[in-house]
């Protein structure tokens, strides 16, 4: 009888032995998986906004590049589609900042920008670089001293469109339609380093349409 209970009691020692192995191998595995899903959650959070950040970016080319399309030849073209790129742009969040945003004639039938031009500098009759104060609140004033700018076809010396003038754009069906550009570049800046070791990457977005037609009263 005594050899029974023995027994007995040796088996309940092994099997309750082996269960808080059990239970330690999974406290293990669990301490093990935590650092990675942690890692997948916030790379899952990274993507998403930089995705929504190059969204944002999109559209706000997009907008930009109707309003000076619609605009064509009006002296405030450029301070239109800054200001509606802008607007849009208005939904990124603090932490991304707009670097530059570039108003530009494309230099073939594909839409091309030229080099200068994407690398941030103005171009005579080519591309307008907008930074600085201009992406912040841009007024007509800063383009323009023209009491009624409807009727200005030329570009003061040292204004910010000055390289490429809206009054040199063609739209009528005798000189031709040109194309109108908007490129936008932001600096995305990551949530955690965790990720992505560089915490800041470039979005970059550009938009081509052609001029609407003038419409002759």
């Amino acid at each position: 009888m005594s050899m029974v209970i023995l027994r007995r009691a040796l088996e309940r020692r092994r099997l309750s032995t082996g269960h808080r192995r059990e239970r330690g191998a999974v406290m293990i595995e669990f301490l093990l998986a935590v650092p990675i899903v942690i890692l997948f959650l916030f790379a899952v959070i990274e993507f998403s906004l930089f995705w929504r950040n190059s969204l944002t970016v999109s559209t706000a080319s997009q907008l930009g590049a109707r309003a000076a399309a619609n605009a064509g030849p009006y002296r405030l073209a450029d301070h239109n589609a800054l200001s509606s790129t802008l607007a849009a742009l208005d939904e990124l969040p603090e932490d991304a900042s707009v670097e530059r945003i570039v108003v530009f004639k494309p230099i073939d039938n594909n839409g091309t920008m030229d080099p200068e031009c994407a690398s941030g500098t103005s171009k005579a009759g080519v591309c307008n670089v907008y930074t600085g104060a201009l992406l912040g609140n841009p007024t007509p004033a800063d383009f323009t001293t023209a009491a009624d700018p409807s009727t200005q076809t030329t570009c003061e010396l040292g204004s910010p469109d000055e390289a490429w003038c809206p009054g040199s754009r063609s739209n009528d069906f005798d000189a031709g339609f040109d194309q109108v550009g908007v490129y936008v570049v932001i600096r995305h800046r990551f949530v955690t380093g965790l990720v992505f070791p560089n915490r800041e990457q470039v979005i970059r977005d550009e938009t081509v349409m052609q001029l609407e037609p003038e419409v002759n009263q």
